[in-house]
């Protein structure tokens, strides 16, 4: 190779490894300027303690939006109790914001059935609660609802063991610390810290995801929850039909990357063959949600509950399929 083609090479590459030293230099100033509180230290759990009004419900105390209240059910009014977790509850946003009530809204401003004045819907969602909870609430005060519909909306979480919002974020801080501590590059580069950030947050989502994943699909022994979540959910539609209700299912997805190939659509997959199975009418909302960019839903950048416009998807699409169940 000629000296001056050798030496243009040497110059082309110096000239890369300088622009991209710039560049790297750049990212790191513009780091330390706008760096702030480390993302993992921001992460909320479920407020699910003293903050939330509790109320007796049997041997529980139970968080609920409303004192467990109703009078004798008048003629020409239709009742739905709706049964869930956090997300039910409208946990981060105002209770006239989240799905339940905003059903409520529009089942009486179109009144879908004949000689119904008046339709009333209760909200008993309970922040972090598993099924075992809602039968709780079932039990205790179903006959003081009277409802003609219940409406379990079970989020994916809700069959999983063990995965509550304050232990993870415990895991993930415990694990980020650990990295902060011990990587002296972590420490004094933010150009570094900011790519082992983004790193170890995909780890941690893949390995949360997959968690959830196996609680459905997985071996036996990853799938206790599940097991028990189903009993609670036959024993739901029983309890149900002997008040003289309608019980269905509602599927509501993790709202992470909502894509054509949603990493859980197997996990919703598996409980809609389980109400199939059961001949449960059962109506998922991820088809609703997809295509979405899911933190343009999320309460905040660190709490993935839907916000405003998650609860209003989710009540314009679990409409249709309420009426679809009022009881004639």
């Amino acid at each position: 190779m000629p000296v001056t083609s050798t030496r243009n090479s040497i110059a082309r590459g110096a000239l890369i490894l300088g622009s991209l030293a710039l560049v790297a230099l750049v990212a790191e100033l513009g780091l330390r300027v706008t760096w702030t509180e480390p993302w993992w230290e921001k992460l909320q759990a479920d407020p699910t303690e003293p903050e939330l009004d509790r109320f007796p419900v049997g041997r529980f105390q139970l968080p609920l939006r409303k004192p467990p209240e109703a009078e004798p059910k008048p003629d020409g009014t239709y009742r739905i109790l709706v049964l869930g977790d956090s997300f039910t509850y409208a946990q981060g946003v105002d209770e006239e914001l989240g799905f339940v009530r905003r059903l409520e809204t529009m089942l009486n401003a179109r009144r879908p059935l004949p000689g119904i004045e008046r339709y009333e819907v209760y909200n008993g969602g309970i922040p972090g609660s598993l099924t075992p909870a809602w039968h709780a609430l079932l039990a205790h005060l179903g006959g003081h609802y009277q409802p003609d519909q219940v409406l379990a909306v079970f989020f994916l979480r809700d069959g999983v063991a063990g995965v509550k919002t304050a232990d993870q974020i415990d895991g993930i801080r415990q694990q980020m610390r650990r990295i902060a501590q011990t990587s002296a590059a972590y420490r004094r580069s933010y150009l570094v810290r900011f790519a082992l950030d983004r790193i170890e947050r995909q780890r941690l989502s893949s390995r949360y995801l997959e968690r959830i994943r196996m609680a459905y699909v997985g071996p036996d022994a990853d799938r206790g929850e599940w097991w028990r979540a189903r009993t609670e959910l036959l024993w739901m539609r029983r309890e149900s039909e002997r008040l003289g209700a309608r019980f269905a299912l509602a599927v509501f997805p993790m709202l992470y990357e909502l894509g054509d190939d949603y990493p859980l659509a197997e996990v919703c997959d598996a409980i809609e063959g389980f109400a199939h199975e059961h001949e449960i009418p059962v109506f998922s909302l991820l088809p609703s949600f997809r295509g979405r960019d899911a933190p343009d839903l999320w309460v905040s950048a660190y709490d993935q509950h839907p916000n405003s416009e998650g609860h209003r998807i989710a009540a314009e699409a679990l409409y249709p399929f309420v009426v679809s169940q009022l009881a004639e």
